[in-house]
Order: C-alpha cells, then structure tokens, then sequence
C-alpha cells in the first residue's frame, strides 16, 4: 500500500485541536479517527481527474450501480443479491436515521458501540437499551450474550437491534451461527434489526463475512443491511452507501420514503468514486487487506512480547482494534493528578485520564474507550491503518511511556 502524507490536507485526523480535544496534546501523531493513510485505488484517481477534466458535474444518472455493486459483493462475499434490492443512498448514519423510524419503541445496541449509533436514538427521541458483550479479560475478548439478547427482545419494551458486524471496535468477525442465532432470537420477540456492515469488505483471510441477509433468511426476522465503499477503499467522508433490503416491498417503501425527503442520493462525484472503486479496486484491496492484517499482528505480538501489561483485542476485520489499559489504569490516574500541567484536563474536553497519558506521555492520539460506552474507560481504541513504520513507531513510543509509568 502507498503511505500519503496526509497533514496538511485539510483532514480531521490531522487536525490539531481534534487531537488536542482527544489526548490533551495537538502535536501527537494520529492514531484515531477510523480512516487509513493509504493512497485510494488509482482508478478512483483517475475517475475523479478524467471528471476534472470534462469540468462540468451535473445531476448522477448511475442506472447500473446497483448492479456494480451486486457484483462486487458476490465477488467479496459469494453472496448473490438481486439489484433490485439494493438502493445506493447517502452516508450509513443517514439510511440508519430514516430506517428507525419504522419502529418506535426502545432500540437494542450491542456494547462497546459505535457513539454515532446512541446518539441517533437520542436524536429521535429513543431509548437506548444496552447489549453488553461478555468480555473474557484474560483472552481479551468479547462475545455475544445470547441469553441477555432474549431477556431484552422478550420485554415487550424494545422493536429494534441495531447491529454491527464485523463489530466496531472489537473487530469480532461472527460466525454464521451466531448471527442466525441473533436472527431467531429478534423474530421471536418481534424485534427489527438493522445491520452495519461498513467494515465487512476489510474481513482477513483465515475468516469469512456472513451477510447479516443470508443468516436472516427463513427465520422470520425483518431485516435491513447496511454497506459502503467507504472503509473499504478509504473513501471515508464520501457519502455514499448501499440499503439492502430483503424483498422487494422493503426496499420500494424506502425509496418512497427517500422521495418525500427530497433526499435523491449520492452526488455525482460520489458516484463516480463508488464505481470507479467497485469496478477496478479489487486488487488495490486484496492488498490493503494483506497490509492491515500484518499490522493487526505487529500490533498483537508487540504488545504481547514487550508491553503485557496491555492487552489485545485482536481483531478479525478493519484496521483498528480495542486495547484494554486495566492494569496501568490506577497508576495513569494518579500520573494526572500528579501532573495537572501537563494533561490539561480543561484543554481535553473529549479525553479520557488513559487517552490523555496516551498522548502527553507517549505523543500517540487514540480513541477514548468511553466513546464506545461509559463502561470502557479503561480501554482505548488504536487505529493501525497507516504505514508499518508508522505502526511500530508509536508502539515503541506506548512501550517507552509505560515503562517509565510504572519505574516510579
């Protein structure tokens, strides 16, 4: 993969006082914000400049993109979707917002969890009814809790799942079973679900995607999946992304729906990328995923080897990870109250005591784990989508500011 520098490009990963607001310090290197480093595949660049270079952009006449992406998807996945039941529509978070409001009552969400996804219950009016995963802190790993999944589709007070898979920020790639499990458990409590799976497309070899669709087939639950080039080809802040719906009168209501919203979909430029991705990034990705799976494990066997008092989350898909800070929780703490110059609490309003230490002791900017819930503050999220070198650098720096943590 070709590393692009990307500091002076206008991006929020590099924008100082975002990292500053996250870490307490703006000069630290940007591990964060879940897109990757990578120069996208050529033939999105040369799509864009050949469209440059006509210098008119209209309104999209995209017919075939629907198909393009059917296409891709069985390709990827081996899973065959009628393009009839694919609607290309604005960003996830947007077909998420208008896809909750067929239901109205409490909405399940799997935790640790994707913010964006409280905050569009909150937006709505909705109560959130939380889903904790069960985490193994000795294997550092998380798992589906069916039986509390039953207790809170069985209540009466919920009529909506939103799921992610592969999960975000574990990385958890779930097996078919399991997710038909999770099917059968909603149909039989009357709950809805809507599947994100942005991330599916950046699946390792050695694991295998399951379309949230294939595994709901048969069990009576509804159903709607959400995908995007977007992570996949790191398109992110592109707003394009696919609405697949199981059956025809679904998928119909919701171009309705999309109609009476004035919402037409994706730009024209938007589209172009898309496409341009789908069509000629096949390659470009089969070699982002060799390169973000070998960083997945630099970052594994690193922390294992040389920095045990952290732990792994290791994930199965994407190119960030969990990493649970339990055991120098304590001494991280009382380093800030030691040292109230130096983190800057009132200079890090989005900070955690671990993201702060993270970033003024070892200059490396992560996620906060309580952006994923309040219960995780102990971990943090590291974003591994860039170079090697980049990678092994801030790790050493982690490794470094550990050590002299607990010399005191």
């Amino acid at each position: 993969m070709i590393y692009q520098d990307r500091s002076a490009s206008g991006c929020v990963k590099y924008n100082r006082q975002y990292i500053k607001s996250i870490c307490s310090n703006p000069d630290a290197w940007p591990f964060w914000v879940a897109d990757m480093d990578f120069r996208c595949p050529e033939a999105v660049n040369e799509a864009l400049v050949r469209a440059a270079g006509h210098g008119v952009f209209g309104y999209p006449s995209a017919d075939d993109t629907a198909r393009i992406a059917a296409d891709f998807i069985s390709w990827r996945h081996g899973c065959e979707i009628d393009s009839s039941l694919i609607v290309p529509t604005t960003g996830v978070l947007n077909s998420l917002s208008i896809l909750m409001e067929d239901t109205s009552r409490g909405v399940i969400i799997p935790f640790p969890a994707y913010k964006p996804f409280v905050s569009a219950c909150e937006t709505h009016g909705r109560r959130v009814s939380p889903w904790p995963l069960s985490y193994d802190g000795k294997a550092h790993r998380f798992f589906l809790d069916f039986a509390a999944l039953e207790k809170l589709c069985s209540s009466g007070e919920n009529d909506l799942l939103i799921f992610c898979s592969p999960h975000n920020p574990s990385g958890l790639v779930f097996s078919p079973e399991e997710l038909r499990r999770v099917c059968e458990i909603c149909a039989a409590g009357g709950v809805q679900v809507i599947c994100d799976e942005i991330h599916a497309d950046l699946t390792y070899d050695g694991f295998r995607h399951t379309s949230f669709l294939q595994a709901a087939r048969g069990t009576g639950v509804r159903a709607v999946t959400l995908m995007a080039p977007s992570k996949t080809f790191n398109l992110a802040g592109e707003h394009f992304s696919l609405a697949i719906f199981p059956d025809n009168e679904s998928a119909a209501a919701y171009k309705s729906r999309l109609q009476r919203l004035h919402n037409s979909g994706p730009s024209y430029v938007d589209n172009l990328m898309a496409r341009a991705a789908y069509t000629g990034g096949r390659d470009w990705l089969e070699d982002c995923i060799r390169t973000i799976s070998s960083n997945a494990e630099l970052v594994d066997s690193f922390i294992r080897s040389r920095i045990p008092l952290l732990g792994t989350v290791k994930p199965e898909a994407s190119f960030i990870c969990f990493i649970d800070c339990s055991q120098i929780f304590e001494a991280v703490l009382a380093d800030q109250d030691d040292n109230p110059e130096l983190y800057r609490v009132q200079d890090s309003p989005d900070a955690t005591a671990l993201s702060r230490f993270f970033g003024v002791r070892c200059s490396v900017a992560v996620n906060p784990g309580t952006f994923f819930g309040p219960d995780y503050g102990q971990f943090v999220r590291f974003n591994f989508g860039t170079s090697r070198e980049r990678v092994l650098t801030a790790l050493q720096r982690m490794e470094a500011g550990i050590n002299k943590l607990t010399a005191v």
